[in-house]
């Protein structure tokens, strides 16, 4: 650092004495407006003399520090030229006060409060961000954030976009955004981001080879530690952060599509509440709901349709007309067929032909085929039901000695064979081809 560059740094220090004579030099004009004396003309002239020379002082550190290049933009245009503004008013101040041109040093003092108060708004934006002022107004942005998330699919929340941009904007930016870019860095993107400062890249392959970790980790007494004022990033923003820049600091990912461990499973649902505990087929599974009219059709031809659950489209179909389904009924199912997840046609004297058309409803995860004619042959018309979970043959023709149906439905958790002609050298078959397989018979 040269000489010139740490005068510029004493800006922030000298600038709270212009300040602090200026506005005391109005309180006390203003305080005695009706009972003046000449000894206290004195004193607010010698008062608004060390405003303007320290107003100077001021200027000068803050152009040379503008001129290293740790600020920019249009904020650091107006903080500058206002600042510039008011050191020639508080120059003009003392000189028309002493030389009696009273209506051009009431003008002076009103625009010095003016000029105060606009440079010192734009000197705060450039150092705490443009919101600091309004910020406790806005509630908190982390508590929004996580209602936002709240019951949000993971496979819909980017990271970058969802988790980690919000942290920089909020602990980052007032050094590195908002039209400042200190060191050269600028955050507000994640073009920007990528491309890093004057000392290089901040994002490496992993996190300690990456600078934006490396310093927001360094103990807080460091000369290099980030943030250098403010609030430092807590455990969880920190682990967020590592997570992100372990898992390819990708600007496009989304939380599903990232490797998730321990730590950061446990951040996001207490924090955000995204569960990204493992999912059941039905939970992750998104289809268009159902129109009334059809569902009402199909009342009427003697299924009962119900939803699973709450804020799901997925249904559960039961024929209750009668003890056998008229020919070809089962197609008409085929318009719901991606809603029906659970499917129950239990003693309708089905027969294997009667359940080719099964094998269409993909989003199958529970079968009820329970007291039918059904044989292995028929069986192997469901080897398209990759999703399914639960079958129940029971008092159905089955032998087992084709066991090979079994093999495509690698889902499969339970096999109900109760009262059918299964014995137990198939059952051993069957479980040598699907060791998880729970078979109840």
């Amino acid at each position: 650092m040269d000489i010139v560059e740490f005068i510029g740094r004493l800006h922030p220090l000298v600038v709270h004495l212009p300040i602090g004579f200026l506005s005391l030099a109005l309180v006390i004009q203003w305080a005695m407006r009706k009972n003046k004396s000449k000894s206290q003309e004195k004193i607010i002239l010698i008062i608004l003399v060390l405003g303007a020379l320290s107003a100077i002082v001021a200027s000068l550190f803050g152009w040379l520090l503008a001129d290293s290049g740790a600020y920019g933009g249009d904020t650091l245009v107006w903080h500058r030229w206002l600042g510039i503004a008011t050191c020639l008013i508080a120059i003009m101040a003392p000189l028309s006060k002493y030389f009696h041109q009273k209506k051009l040093y009431q003008a002076c003092l009103v625009s010095i409060g003016l000029l105060l108060f606009a440079t010192g708004h734009y000197g705060g934006s450039l150092t705490h961000g443009p919101d600091y002022l309004l910020e406790p107004f806005q509630g908190n942005s982390q508590g929004d954030l996580a209602t936002t998330l709240k019951g949000v699919n993971p496979d819909s929340v980017v990271v970058y976009n969802a988790l980690i941009q919000p942290i920089l904007e909020k602990k980052c930016y007032d050094c590195h955004g908002f039209e400042n870019d200190m060191g050269g860095l600028n955050m507000e993107s994640y073009q920007k981001l990528l491309e890093g400062g004057d000392h290089g890249t901040v994002i490496a392959t992993d996190s300690w080879s990456s600078e934006i970790f490396k310093r927001v980790t360094l103990p807080t007494t460091h000369k290099l530690f980030m943030p250098p004022s403010g609030t430092p990033l807590d455990y969880n923003e920190i682990n967020l952060l590592k997570w992100w820049v372990e898992q390819g600091a990708d600007s496009s990912s989304t939380v599903s599509e990232l490797e998730i461990n321990t730590d950061v499973e446990k951040i996001l649902l207490s924090n955000y509440y995204i569960d990204t505990s493992p999912k059941s087929y039905v939970e992750k599974v998104q289809v268009p709901a159902v129109t009334k009219s059809t569902i009402d059709g199909l009342t009427k031809n003697g299924w009962r349709i119900n939803e699973i659950a709450q804020n799901t489209n997925l249904l559960e179909v039961t024929y209750i007309q009668g003890n056998s389904l008229p020919n070809r009924k089962i197609e008409d199912l085929s318009e719901i067929m991606d809603n029906i997840t659970w499917l129950n046609l239990s003693g309708l004297s089905l027969n294997d032909k009667d359940i080719s058309t099964i094998s269409k409803f993909q989003n199958l995860t529970r079968l009820n085929l329970d007291n039918n004619v059904i044989t292995e042959k028929g069986l192997h018309h469901l080897s398209e039901l990759t999703h399914l979970e639960t079958l129940n043959l029971n008092k159905n023709p089955i032998t087992g000695e084709d066991a090979n149906w079994v093999k495509p439905l690698t889902y499969l958790k339970r096999l109900y064979l109760w009262e059918t002609q299964i014995t137990s050298n198939a059952i051993e078959k069957l479980n040598k081809l699907h060791p998880e397989l729970n078979i109840i018979y």
